[in-house]
This record gives C-alpha cells, structure tokens and sequence, in this order.
C-alpha cells in the first residue's frame, strides 16, 4: 500500500521498529481493516469483513466516474471536435471567455485549464512515455498558422506555447532541476526557449490573462535563469487569479527542497495565500497550498501548522460543496494519519500529534462531508476504500450497523433504525 510519503511499506515481518510500533490502537484497528495487514498486525481472519458484506453494509453511492470528472471529460472532447475540425475561431472566443471569466468546476479547478487540455490534444496525444516529437509538431502546425496570422492575440501565442511547454516537459522529464540528465535538459532547452520568445510578448496583467501567466509561469524549470522569475511570475498569476487550487499546487511544488525552495518558504507563502484569497478560499489557500509537501516532504510534518491546515479543510470544503473534493482531503487525511514506512520510532512520535489532528480530520470529513466514494481518488479498490469507511465506524459497525449517506456525510443506522431514517439514500455504482 502506497503511504503518505509516496513510497512503498517494508515486507511484513521484516523486522523494523518503527511505524505500526508505535501506532495509537485507533489507527491500528483501522490499518487492521485493509487486506494483508490485518493479518500482519495480529488480528483475525475474521475480524476482515469480506467484501459482499462491505458492499451490503455501506450503502453509499459509488463512482468511478463522478459527474465533474464527466463534465471535465464532455468539455475537453468538444474542444478536441472543434480543434480536429478546423474551427478555431470558435475555440479561440471560447478560450478567451473561459479565461477572463475564471470559470471553474464546483472542485475549484479552471474550465480554461480543461478547454486548453482540449484544444492541445492532437499535439499531446504523441508526448506518451516515449515522446513522437516530429508527429506532435505537424499536430501543432495549424495553431501555429493561426498565431502567425495575428501576432497581437494572446490566445493563439498561448496555445503555441503551451504547446511547446508540454514537448519541453516531455523531453526533460518530471524530475527537479539537478535530476535532469544534461541531454534531456539540451534536448527540451530550444522548446522552451521558443515558448518564452512567443508568450513573453504579452503581459498577463494588460491582458487580464490568468491563461498567459500561467502559461509564462510554466517555463521556470526549462529555460535559463528560470529561477529568477519563479516568484515574480507566480505573483502575477496570484494578483490575477488568487484562488486558482492548480496554481497553489505548483507554485508548493516549485518551492520544495528540491526545486528552488524551503519548508519555511512554503509555510510563508501559504499564509499568504491565504491573506490574498480573503474574499474566496480564505484559508482554504493553506489547505491546496500543503497538500504537495505533506505527501512529498518527509519534513513537512515537522513545519506545517496542522490546525491551520485543518481549517482550510473545512473552508474549502463549505464553500465548493464538491463530491470531488471532499474525496481528494478524505484520501489525504486518512494517508496523513499513517505513519510513513521509513520513520523510526523517535519520528513517528514526534509526528504523533499532527498525524493525530489529521486521523481527526479525516473522520471529520468523512462524516460531515463526503457523501460518495470515488475509489479512483484515493488510489485503492472499491473494497478497500470501504473497508477504510468501516474501520471508521468501527464499534457501530461491529455492532451491525449499516453505513449510508445523511444529511451532511456518511452516518451510522442501527439496526431498527430504518423507519426513523426515511429512506435508505441507496445510490448506485457508477
């Protein structure tokens, strides 16, 4: 099972101190409820509810394709139609209305970041594992048609670039800056430098363009002397779209050890987010601003403020209403709670009370706001993720309680409940 660090757990039964030694009972039952660790851990085959009973006894509605996922998937296809069919005026009136609007999805994510995932996947669609550099170009050949015919509109020069952008990225890699193998970096070196010569003739601020700020924001890592720009670019982009969840994601990710900053930087910046998104996400800022640390900083734990962080939860949650979301902070909290596979027992102590707050947090969310499960967000099998659900409600669920969906999240019904209970909500898989 994959843990909050992103690693993979040692063997059971190896032998190391640490982890599951030194876990409250609390969180060991729970880890109890998942295949192969029950076991590991002492309790009974029995104690394993299998998964008809999980699927009888939880009735909550399940999807592996939620209704925002198929909204994203139906509008990323209608401009695909309408790049594969030639009418880019259409699409280029579209792109701008979606960008100056800020339009967004109930989860916080841009409609512009899904119609330009769209409009560019004839070119990405050859940038897989093995990148068709020639094919994606000749896919690109007519968007750069459209911004040779009028240099002075900023959506074309955002297209071509992003473009550029996405074969640069597919070139070097994911990797932080010193990780990138000197061939790769040369190799992806001239996209982005062609991306920087087509975007950085507009100004995201003239424009009222999060799309072109953006867009300049994502050459830091490919062109020389990229670092220098990381901060005042992410302020542009910040002034003109400052509860952007994509945004605060990568700027935390660009400030990581590994990249081009610090924890402390992190930590500061998130605050500030927060300060500048006053009069949407408020501290929901804080929240998206440590989700990518916390799972990808082993020290992350250490500098975090874990109740700060739990009130961007609760913020971000109250004002999106989103199934989505509230399942991305549940599978998040519920991999906070664990220790991780590498933390020596001086660690995981050390880590105890905010791994604590989040085990907290996690059935906070659970109860006050995830009214569906959608199994492909947390990374785990249908049955598994109930058999998180039920280690939850673990005493009322040993008492035979069935699990089902009330008026703000998941709910506990005792047997002969159900006439008080006005329904069974049963929804279906999905």
């Amino acid at each position: 099972m994959e843990n909050g660090s992103g690693t993979k757990g040692p063997a059971p039964g190896s032998g190391r101190r640490g982890g599951l030694a030194a876990l409250p009972r609390r969180v060991i039952r729970m880890l109890g409820r998942l295949p192969v660790l029950g076991r590991a851990i002492g309790l009974s085959a029995a104690e394993v509810s299998d998964a008809a009973e999980l699927e009888s006894r939880i009735v909550v509605p399940v999807y592996h394709t939620w209704p925002e996922r198929s909204e994203w998937n139906e509008i990323e296809r209608g401009f695909t139609t309408l790049a594969e069919e030639g009418l880019w005026m259409s699409v280029l009136d579209r792109l701008r209305g979606v960008d100056q609007s800020r339009q967004r999805f109930a989860s916080g994510r841009r409609y512009a970041d899904c119609a330009l995932s769209g409009a560019l996947r004839n070119v990405t669609r050859h940038l897989g594992r093995i990148p068709d550099v020639a094919r994606a170009m000749a896919a690109l050949g007519p968007i750069q048609s459209l911004h040779a015919t009028d240099r002075r509109d900023y959506m074309p020069a955002v297209l071509v670039a992003r473009a550029l952008i996405e074969i640069g990225w597919a070139m070097r890699g994911p990797m932080p800056p010193g990780q990138v193998p000197p061939e790769a970096a040369r190799a992806a070196a001239g996209y982005f430098a062609r991306a920087e010569e087509i975007i950085g003739g507009f100004d995201p601020i003239e424009e009222n363009s999060p799309a072109v700020a953006e867009t300049r924001y994502r050459l830091v890592p490919g062109i020389a002397g990229g670092e220098e720009h990381l901060r005042d670019w992410y302020e542009d982009w910040a002034d003109l779209d400052p509860s952007n969840p994509e945004m605060l994601a990568l700027h935390s990710r660009f400030l990581g050890p590994a990249w081009y900053g610090s924890l402390d930087e992190i930590e500061a910046e998130a605050r500030r987010a927060v300060a500048r998104a006053a009069d949407d996400l408020g501290e929901g800022a804080y929240a998206h601003f440590w989700r990518h640390p916390l799972e990808s900083e082993p020290e992350a734990l250490a500098r975090v403020d874990a109740e700060l962080f739990l009130r961007g939860v609760r913020a971000a949650l109250a004002r999106s209403q989103s199934q989505a979301l509230a399942n991305e902070f549940a599978a998040l909290l519920f991999r906070l709670s664990l220790p991780r596979s590498t933390e020596q027992r001086e660690e995981v102590l050390r880590n105890a009370p905010a791994r604590e707050l989040f085990a907290r947090g996690f059935s906070e969310v659970l109860r006050e706001h995830v009214q569906e499960l959608h199994p492909p967000t947390w990374g785990m099998s249908e049955t598994a993720v109930r058999r998180v659900v039920a280690a939850e409600f673990d005493a009322d669920f040993a008492a035979g309680a069935i699990l089902r969906t009330g008026p703000a999240g998941i709910m506990a019904e005792m047997p002969g409940d159900e006439d008080e209970a006005g329904g069974d909500g049963q929804g279906g898989a999905a």
